[in-house]
């Protein structure tokens, strides 16, 4: 319940005991009554019932009972309804026999037991965020287990365990995706929001945080806050790795205290043995050899770069939200549906280089013909992959990391290359960077 319909309920349970409640009051309380804090808002009714009851604005027990209540540290809503309750009360005698004011001590001790209880259960049960996919997701709350879908509400102190790729929620904008696995505990290493990721991967957008305050993520080896960025985190086996693409990120190792500052298209690592220093994001350029032999004197043209520095001339969007900004290609579905870049040139002959990082699912493909062929390409921990096509006559070959991948099927038709298509599941994000190719010269069949 939001504070500011905490208070029209507040006022709503006043009105109801003092007689003066209208059908706008009425309404508020009804539905109050039957929102996710029914059981709550009974009892403040009840609460408030009684103290009516047994006391008088102006009677020397009911003003100890309210300086005892304005001395209270807690800040639950039943504090505050008996507080406002006491002074709006009609006078009524009551007498101060030996045995009136036993009961009004105990009433006294009902009141401050009643408002840690209350205070205890709602603090069990903060809000945090809600779940933003498909899921299912394995939820452990108050010692049972539950699986949320979309659109389910995760309060603080919830266990998380992702059984497949899930984005959470929060209610600022911020999104956060994990990989199938990953586990998660809800618990705000500081005053912002936050999590703590106990194992798994994570790729997070944050949103600009209020002034003061950061979007904390814990694990076991480091803590990162962020005030608003987009970055990916991968942690497990005493061993968290930090990818920046967007903003600054302040990242502290837990071991000493240690913090750097992490910006766009840097990285850090805390584990041990590993140097904690800031780095950029450079991925090994080594090119597998080509084992297509090669008859001199003709010489391999130059390469040339598959994209533009901006736009997507020759190229079409089909699936979800593409990006380039310098010739790095990044796509997504803001939705989590698929993405797919399909190009309109129809290659013959070619060899093509590039870089891919895949997160949120594991695997992207490659496509040759539009969809005639196509190779799966494995996401590595959302590290960038090395991928080489060699297309000569009907001989296809695709590679990963120097890795032969194997060839599937789509239409079926001859292997040749013809227009590209890069596409991921849906969930996926995938980025191309280096993506250069060219055509080879054909050699001369040989003369005896």
């Amino acid at each position: 319940m939001s504070r500011s319909a905490n208070e029209q309920t507040n006022l709503a349970i006043a009105a109801y005991h003092e007689g003066t409640l209208d059908a706008a009051g009425s309404q508020v309380l009804v539905e109050a009554l039957r929102g996710a804090d029914a059981r709550a808002v009974r009892d403040r009714l009840a609460l408030d019932g009684l103290l009516a009851q047994a006391f008088t604005a102006d009677d020397a027990v009911v003003r100890s009972v309210r300086e005892r209540l304005a001395a209270e540290r807690s800040a639950s809503a039943v504090v505050k309804a008996v507080r406002r309750s006491l002074p709006s009360r009609r006078h009524r005698q009551v007498s101060t026999t030996w045995w009136s004011r036993a009961a009004v001590a105990a009433l006294l001790a009902l009141v401050v037991g009643g408002c840690w209880w209350f205070t205890a259960r709602h603090q069990a049960h903060v809000y945090e965020c809600r779940v933003g996919s498909s899921g299912p997701l394995v939820v452990a709350r108050d010692g049972r287990a539950l699986t949320l879908t979309k659109g389910g509400d995760l309060f603080a102190e919830d266990g998380l365990t992702m059984t497949v790729t899930t984005t959470l929620v929060w209610a600022d904008g911020s999104q956060v995706v994990f990989g199938s696995g990953s586990q998660v505990e809800l618990k705000r290493p500081a005053l912002g929001p936050g999590f703590r990721l106990v194992n798994g991967t994570a790729s997070a957008e944050i949103a600009p945080q209020r002034p003061g305050l950061s979007f904390v993520i814990a694990t076991p080896e480091a803590r990162v806050e962020v005030l608003g960025t987009r970055f990916q985190m991968h942690a497990g086996e005493q061993r968290t790795r930090l990818e920046v693409q967007h903003g600054n990120v302040r990242m502290t190792r837990i071991a000493d205290g240690k913090a750097v500052i992490v910006g766009a298209e840097q990285r850090a690592i805390v584990a041990e043995g590993e140097d904690f220093t800031v780095r950029p994001i450079v991925v090994a350029t080594t090119t597998p050899p080509v084992t297509v032999p090669v008859v001199p004197p003709l010489e391999e043209p130059a390469w040339k770069p598959l994209f533009a520095d901006s736009g997507f001339d020759g190229w079409i969007m089909q699936h979800g939200r593409w990006s380039n900004l310098h010739g790095r290609i990044r796509g997504e579905d803001p939705h989590h549906g698929k993405v797919r870049l399909l190009g309109q040139h129809p290659f013959a002959d070619l060899e093509l280089s590039c870089r891919l990082r895949i997160t949120g699912v594991d695997r992207a493909e490659v496509q040759v013909g539009d969809y005639n062929w196509f190779a799966e390409v494995p996401a590595k921990g959302g590290e960038w992959v090395q991928v080489e096509i060699t297309q000569r006559g009907d001989a296809l070959r695709v590679t990963a990391d120097g890795v032969a991948l194997p060839l599937h099927a789509g239409d079926g038709r001859p292997m040749r290359a013809g227009p590209l298509a890069f596409y991921a599941m849906p969930g996926g994000t995938l980025e191309i960077f280096d993506a250069r190719f060219r055509v080879p010269v054909s050699n001369p069949a040989p003369t005896r």
